[in-house]
């Protein structure tokens, strides 16, 4: 057999190329990476703070930002309908007077005992143009209305709604940032409510000793804690430090909003 020219080797390793080099062109995106991850460093640390706060105060639960529960398919965003049943289960739980600090209605008016459970909370309920997501009922009449919004890109008319007026509050759970497109269109009587103030409420509506001591309270409490981490994830981005889903910039904003449910 011939033998190989000497100058072919077979177990020559490839040639390693030489390191980039950052042209002036780059410069501004190494800049920018730089400051970032400089920003992010600078909060981690903060939110890591806050969170343990709150596991404090919620023990033996932890913080609803600590279950990746994004990850989860039927909490998808776009599943509108898991949100309301969610919610509606949860609003079951609680007690008028609960209700009133959860959707930002005063208690002076109550037409029943506050520290009572209302009489039914349905779902879907018919109207002549539609469907309600959520009524809730004190006695036999209708007390509250809340309609459920996730994006911003769904409709902003609720005048569907506009003929069920029978002395109702009415309450619209919409995200930051379309509050006031809301506000100029036809809502039939209802008012915004953000999905952030919402959360801040039930957060804090955990630590009620009405609701921690009444029977299986804990477990009461873990679901109510599963539905606010699926909301403040799915709905309004806020991430963990343990989540390691590439969102550094959100641990500031994540920080702020934990913290006040702290105050």
């Amino acid at each position: 057999m011939d033998s190989m020219p000497s100058s072919i080797h077979m177990d020559k390793k490839p040639p390693v190329a030489p390191p980039l080099q950052c042209t002036q062109g780059w410069q501004p995106v190494l800049s920018l990476i730089q400051a970032v991850d400089r920003y992010s460093r600078a909060h981690i640390e903060e939110l890591r703070r806050v969170l343990r706060n709150s596991d404090s105060m919620l023990a033996p639960l932890c913080d609803p930002l600590r279950s990746r529960l994004g990850m989860h398919r039927w909490l998808a965003p776009e599943r509108e309908e898991s949100y309301s049943d969610w919610l509606q289960w949860v609003i079951e739980q609680l007690t008028v007077r609960q209700i009133c600090d959860l959707c930002e209605i005063l208690p002076d008016t109550l037409p029943c005992d506050p520290s009572k459970k209302p009489d039914a909370v349905k779902r879907e309920f018919v109207v002549e143009r539609g469907r309600i997501d959520i009524v809730v009922d004190i006695g036999d009449q209708p007390w509250l209305v809340i309609e459920v919004k996730k994006t911003s890109q769904q409709d902003a008319r609720t005048d569907k709604q506009a003929r069920y007026t029978i002395g109702l509050h009415r309450r619209l759970l919409v995200l930051p940032g379309v509050t006031d497109r809301y506000r100029e269109a036809p809502t039939g009587g209802f008012v915004p409510l953000l999905w952030s103030d919402f959360c801040i409420h039930l957060r804090k509506l955990l630590l009620d000793p009405q609701l921690r001591d009444q029977e299986n309270g804990i477990v009461r409490r873990a679901l109510i804690v599963a539905f606010i981490g699926a909301v403040e994830q799915n709905l309004l981005g806020f991430v963990s430090p343990e989540a390691d889903c590439g969102e550094s910039l959100r641990y500031a904003s994540t920080a702020k909003h934990v913290m006040r449910a702290l105050l």
